[in-house]
């Protein structure tokens, strides 16, 4: 998972300067290695294909990518706009055809799956963060961003959804399946763990972030606050809630990047709640993107003492 984590970074930065010759070298040397990323980076691949100029190429490591027996993400493949060039192709219309086949196949076989991650020391007075992953990632993925929760006595409990997104990659699109999959999880935990029930925290980023500031809010799951990093959800998704949430106590920890493309939408939200009275704080990072900040466990602390604070 580590390897995987250094791989997008690298990968992403050189995406960034504008790189791609070199980050399609890097992913080509790479895929051996990563073999349950397959499908991502041969994604990945395409796009950087079609960013030099080679749309025949990019279909070609698609269909290459079938033949070995994986499928593609159709949001990812219809709605990137690093692919604009074979998006109207009719080989990308086939490639996506078999892999909405795959992709139903797939689906029959999975469930949902949590995760939970003790302190060393607990009892009933220990607080839980209950965190959900990205859209488009998976547990492995999303682990090492909220483990250093427990190093400061927290339960942490990780989700993974039932729906997916790709091969190995899973979303939240359906709320309310997401949402009974929430509930469902978090009356396991109430059986098997000693933690404070008064003391919950909700976490995710990106759509994983809209589905914990909505849970939290709705009190669907009874949290003390929560934790959105890079995503936010529309603010008519959560407004009819905020009253009550306000009345409880809530609180919320946002944050972003200054290079985040959800940002406008997550501060939106921000002013949305803080001026009906929610207590929540804001932070914008310089220089990040879509993605977890480097020195997530610093800011997790702050954002979880900030929460269960009498």
């Amino acid at each position: 998972m580590a390897q995987f984590l250094q791989l997008q970074q690298q990968v992403f930065a050189l995406y960034g300067e504008k790189k791609y010759a070199q980050a399609l070298e890097v992913i080509q040397q790479a895929l051996p290695q990563t073999p349950d990323y397959a499908a991502r980076l041969t994604d990945w691949q395409a796009c950087l294909l079609c960013l030099q100029g080679q749309p025949d190429q990019a279909l070609k490591v698609l269909q290459g990518g079938l033949e070995q027996g994986l499928w593609f993400s159709r949001n990812r493949l219809t709605g990137d706009p690093d692919l604009a060039a074979i998006q109207e192709r009719p080989e990308l219309k086939a490639i996506l055809e078999e892999s909405e086949r795959r992709k139903q196949a797939a689906q029959a076989q999975i469930q949902p799956k949590l995760r939970v991650f003790a302190p060393k020391y607990f009892d009933e007075k220990t607080p839980l963060l209950m965190a959900f992953h990205m859209k488009g990632a998976n547990l492995e993925d999303t682990v090492p961003h909220w483990l250093s929760a427990v190093d400061r006595g927290v339960f942490l409990a990780l989700l993974q959804s039932g729906q997916l997104e790709g091969p190995n990659e899973y979303c939240w699109d359906n709320f309310a399946q997401a949402e009974q999959e929430a509930k469902s999880a978090f009356a396991v935990l109430k059986t098997q763990h000693p933690f404070n029930p008064d003391y919950v925290v909700l976490g995710g980023a990106s759509q994983g972030a809209g589905l914990a500031l909505r849970l939290a809010l709705q009190q669907t799951i009874p949290a003390k606050g929560f934790i959105a990093v890079v995503g936010a959800p529309n603010p008519e998704a959560f407004l009819p809630h905020f009253e009550s949430a306000v009345q409880k106590g809530v609180k919320g920890v946002f944050i972003t990047g200054d290079q985040d493309r959800a940002k406008p939408l997550l501060e939106n939200v921000y002013e949305q709640l803080h001026s009906r009275g929610l207590e929540c704080r804001l932070e914008v990072i310089p220089n990040l993107g879509h993605d977890y900040p480097v020195d997530m466990p610093e800011r997790l602390e702050r954002a979880l003492r900030f929460i269960i604070a009498a």
